[in-house]
């Protein structure tokens, strides 16, 4: 009788399966990692979403660790702004339609999160912004839309 031949797993197309593993979940790790070790330095603050900024920093890591806040953004655009507001939730603030949106995630071990929609950025909020962009919000707040002139909003002084 012929000897059977049992056909095993080759070495490299098991080594390239476990690499291609390791590096998909490292990226969402380091992200993880990342935003642990930065959360302290953003905390609290109010960060401008522009090219090269640390608010488009902060806004890449937090999509890259959260599926809900990823999809939001990309079916929504980037925000104008981003806050940590601890380590649990994430505020994004859309001047154009007038509305933050905060993401908490619910637990330690998941990075799924609930969002909670505000309409109309508090004023607390809007106060922290730069210049322009509190007048464009007031603009869009005005009456009929962008187009009329309106108040600016106050700024905060520490």
């Amino acid at each position: 009788m012929p000897a059977v031949r049992r056909s095993r797993p080759r070495p490299a197309l098991a080594s390239i399966v476990l690499l291609a593993c390791a590096v998909g979940c490292a990226r969402s790790h380091r992200a993880a990692w990342t935003i642990g070790w930065t959360f302290h330095e953003y905390q609290g603050q109010i960060l401008r979403v522009a090219p090269g900024s640390p608010g488009a920093r902060c806004l890449e890591l937090q999509t890259e660790v959260d599926p809900g806040l990823r999809h939001f953004v990309q079916q929504n655009g980037s925000p104008d702004y981003i806050r940590l507001v601890d380590i649990h939730t994430v505020e994004l603030a859309y001047i154009g339609d007038d509305r933050l949106l905060r993401f908490v995630r619910e637990k330690r071990t998941t990075f799924s999160s609930r969002v909670v929609v505000i309409q109309g950025i508090p004023l607390e909020f809007a106060a922290l912004m730069t210049r322009e962009d509190r007048e464009r919000l007031a603009r869009v707040r005005a009456p009929g839309g962008a187009e009329e002139p309106a108040a600016v909003l106050p700024a905060v002084h520490p």
